[in-house]
């Protein structure tokens, strides 16, 4: 009858160690969350972008987002979404923008056009393309596209941060 006791309470014992376990990685778990929500990774946030212009010779507007696709440590990837809009049509687009770890554009996809101080930010402005469209960007600090310029043949837009 000792043997069955001890066993109980051996079994007790792990089942409480068990619980213990799984308190302490949930509190881990948490503490850590909580830390992410007061200081957010910047290379992970979604910017939003209104856009005014021109598309086939009508005002257009617009909106858009660039985020981050996470898909290695040796580079940053985002992709910039955006919709134009006249009154009668309605086009969507994506181009993907590729970031050293250095937070330059990648120089062998996108060329270097110099520097502009906008609001007392200095940015570097680099212009890619893709399919006829050149995209003209003004970039800060962690890869943020501040502003953006998108040409083609039938579209002129100016994409600004929203807010």
């Amino acid at each position: 009858m000792s043997m069955r006791n001890e066993s109980t309470g051996s079994k007790a014992i792990v089942l409480m160690f068990c619980v213990l376990l799984i308190m302490g990685s949930v509190s881990v778990f948490l503490v850590f969350e909580a830390m992410n929500a007061k200081n957010p990774d910047p290379y992970m946030t979604v910017r939003e972008y209104v856009f005014e212009g021109e598309m086939y010779g009508e005002a257009c507007t617009g909106d858009g987002t660039i985020s981050n696709k996470p898909e290695n440590n040796n580079y940053h990837l985002y992709s910039l979404d955006y919709t134009l809009r006249t009154s009668d049509r309605e086009e969507t687009y994506q181009f993907g923008i590729l970031f050293g770890l250095d937070d330059r554009p990648d120089q062998s996809l996108y060329e270097y056009v110099g520097t502009i101080t906008i609001e007392d930010k200095e940015l570097s402005v680099w212009k890619g393309d893709k399919s006829g469209m050149v995209y003209t960007m003004y970039i800060g600090d962690r890869c943020a596209v501040e502003k953006l310029l998108i040409e083609s043949d039938n579209h002129y837009a100016e994409g600004h941060l929203k807010g």
